[in-house]
């Protein structure tokens, strides 16, 4: 059986897996291995107001709108300033975590036919794209069987006579114990990277949406 990549290159974030944790941020903690100290600075960065462009030198003569010369100003990266709180290996860890947007495939059948909350789709639920995909398109990432897919198309049949998607206990007693095991998994990894990036810590990906295609 396929199983979805996500859970490999996502390692780090394991040791949370099918825990609800009791604090805000704790899954990201877990896998980042953030002290509280380290957390609390994060959390001070988050608050505060993005940072504006700064001067550097020596750089190219840039021309500006009043006809005046100067520095050319450089806009620092978003996660610049967060970053900076991680030792090495966090940030090492914290890359891993970034690839599973890698997986917009997976994450699109996922939310698509009710095995997620679409609440995780990066940047926010408002971003989605409602055309339908078909479940054998992405039956590998889960290691679908033709029966399974059958079901999964039946469910989003029945779903879209009231324009929703498949109810999440209906999608998730399609799939076996090991599929349910990897999709618990890729499930985790993205409400890791989501609050990364509610830190600062990495950008919301700038992909197309894969549920329009």
């Amino acid at each position: 059986m396929v199983k979805l990549r996500a859970a490999a290159i996502l390692s780090v974030a394991l040791s949370v897996q099918g825990q609800q944790p009791a604090d805000r941020y704790d899954a990201l903690k877990q896998a980042l291995g953030l002290s509280d100290a380290q957390l609390s600075q994060l959390q001070k960065i988050r608050s505060a107001p993005t940072a504006r462009a700064v001067p550097i030198g020596p750089d190219p003569i840039a021309i500006y709108p009043a006809g005046g010369f100067g520095r050319m100003p450089r806009q620092p990266a978003p996660n610049e300033d967060s970053l900076r709180i991680l030792d090495d290996s966090q940030r090492i860890n914290l890359t891993a975590i970034q690839k599973v947007w890698d997986r917009w495939d997976a994450m699109a059948f996922t939310i698509e036919f009710g095995l997620i909350d679409e609440k995780l789709w990066p940047g926010g639920s408002g971003t989605l794209c409602y055309l339908p995909i078909r479940a054998y398109a992405y039956a590998a990432e889960l290691g679908l069987s033709e029966f399974q897919i059958l079901q999964f198309e039946h469910l989003r049949e029945a779903a879209q006579a009231t324009h929703s998607r498949p109810p999440h206990d209906l999608a998730l007693a399609v799939l076996d114990g090991s599929q349910r095991a990897n999709l618990m998994a890729f499930e985790t990894a993205l409400q890791v990277a989501n609050e990364a990036i509610e830190l600062r810590l990495i950008p919301v990906p700038l992909h197309g949406e894969p549920l329009c295609h």
